[in-house]
């Protein structure tokens, strides 16, 4: 993310909170390995996300008292726009559901408006968090990519 953007990072984003990843890492981690083991094929495992935080090409955001964390990319759409993508959403078990977790869609709008993204897309296996970004944030649905894959997994 640019230095500019960088700098816009400390207005209030509706409790979501900038991290360093080396601090936040022990829970981290664990949410980052319960998201690949529900995914029936991981394309990275969380030391890659570390890695990516690390060296600036992703940020981690927390909300709350480690309520939830999100992992933001930057996506080129062409040379002047840019879509901030949601790489990574995790929600403690106690608060999925909850209206914690549904307050973050405001504060990640919010951040995005602020600094000049085109737009937020985010991929996902959990059909319902699509539902419910469609319908109670203004998300639409672009693609849906279905596999089967021939090698077992």
């Amino acid at each position: 993310m640019s230095e500019e953007q960088e700098n816009i990072l400390v207005e209030d984003y509706t409790e979501l909170t900038i991290c360093d990843i080396k601090e936040e890492w022990d829970w981290v981690k664990i949410g980052l390995e319960e998201i690949n083991a529900r995914d029936p094929d991981p394309k990275q495992i969380p030391e890659d996300i570390y890695a990516a935080c690390k060296y600036g090409l992703a940020k981690l955001f927390t909300m709350g008292n480690k309520e939830l964390f999100v992992v933001l990319s930057e996506v080129p759409e062409t040379d002047t726009d840019i879509n901030l993508s949601i790489w990574y959403f995790w929600v403690k078990p106690e608060y999925r559901g909850s209206k914690k977790a549904r307050d973050f869609f405001p504060g990640l709008t919010k951040y995005a408006k602020n600094n000049g993204y085109k737009s937020i897309q985010f991929e996902t296996v959990c059909f319902e968090l699509a539902e419910y970004a469609v319908r109670d944030f203004g998300y639409y649905i672009d693609t849906i990519v279905v596999r089967n894959n021939l090698n077992g997994k």
